[in-house]
């Protein structure tokens, strides 16, 4: 390989990378446009319902939720649906990876509700798991509608 076609090849690889840049943050930014807040897990989240409280849940304490996933304007899951309408109960714990749900949940208070935007990328990077509806590569966003009923703080000595 010749001097010009290694000069070229460097070129070509730091305009790719720009645009990647470029691309992400222009993605971040019409999140936010829309009312969405980034995270710095890269989490985006939006308040539907914002309920007076301070009883926000943390690591270690159990939830109840309604939990609702959207994707290419359809819905996947719905708690209400796959749960005979009872809602979805979890305990919060601390992932390897800040790309995760309960990011936003923190934020969260019982009677709140949320819609919390997450790459599909981010998901597999995170290690949950390829489903069948996921498309990888193609800037695919998961929405997850959730509706935080109850918490229970287990976490913290009242």
């Amino acid at each position: 390989m010749c001097l010009g076609q290694n000069r070229y090849i460097q070129a070509s690889m730091k305009q790719g990378i720009m645009i990647i840049a470029i691309l992400c943050s222009s993605i971040a930014v019409m999140a936010q446009g829309n009312g969405y807040k980034q995270l710095p897990g890269g989490v985006s989240y939006k308040l539907l319902a914002n309920e007076k409280g301070d009883n926000h849940p943390d690591y270690g304490d159990f939830v109840e939720t309604h939990m609702y996933l959207n994707v290419d304007g359809k819905e996947i899951y719905s708690s209400r649906k796959t749960g005979e309408g009872k809602p979805v109960g979890f305990l919060m714990k601390q992932q390897a990876t800040k790309t995760d749900i309960q990011e936003a949940i923190k934020l969260m208070t019982p009677g709140d509700s949320a819609s919390v935007l997450l790459s599909v990328d981010s998901m597999i990077k995170a290690g949950s798991g390829k489903l069948a509806w996921m498309k990888p590569g193609t800037g695919q966003q998961a929405e997850y509608i959730v509706k935080l009923l109850r918490v229970k703080n287990i976490s913290k000595k009242k």
